[in-house]
């Protein structure tokens, strides 16, 4: 993977519990989580169906590592709830962060990897983030996310970093 995506750069965790599993994570000494409540895709398809989300998220840093935290509010099918349900919280995919986003996940396709999700997240009129999930299709594999590497969102993340380096472990939960 990090020969032609570069390397992983975020970790992502279904959870039943958002309150509880950022209090473990700080507990841990990872911080401060950046959460959004209520966040909605202007675009969130699942296999092909545009479907409803309705997320609660949070994400830090730990390192160079970005650590997601994804709650869902309700019982739509999505591969979410459907991780929660088959194996309860706990890590369901690894996210690159990609300078070609539409090579990349062209490439993903073409080496036979099925698209679970395509999404696109507007954060305001001017600036949205696209990403896809990728579910590899072998045992054992964890699934792959792919985000496009917009100017925005490198700057939101390097922000997000910077305030990890900095924290002294006051204001855990930052709201978006």
């Amino acid at each position: 993977m990090s020969r032609i995506f570069g390397a992983p750069r975020q970790i992502g965790y279904v959870v039943d519990d958002l309150d509880g599993a950022i209090d473990r994570w700080v507990r841990l000494g990872v911080g401060p989580f950046f959460r959004i409540d209520g966040l909605k895709s202007k675009v969130f398809r699942v296999r092909g169906e545009d479907v409803e989300l309705n997320l609660n998220v949070a994400v830090a840093v730990s390192g160079d590592m970005q650590i997601e935290l994804i709650h869902q509010t309700d019982d739509t099918p999505t591969p979410y709830r459907d991780f929660l349900l088959r194996h309860g919280p706990g890590l369901q995919h690894l996210a690159v962060w990609s300078d070609d986003y539409d090579a990349h996940t062209q490439r993903l396709r073409d080496a036979g990897f099925t698209s679970i999700i395509e999404g696109e997240v507007a954060i305001d009129e001017a600036n949205a983030v696209r990403y896809s999930y990728y579910e590899p299709g072998f045992e054992g594999a964890t699934m792959m996310e792919i985000v496009d590497a917009s100017p925005f969102f490198v700057a939101m993340n390097d922000m997000i970093r910077q305030t990890s380096l900095d924290w002294d472990g006051s204001d855990p939960v930052r709201r978006i």
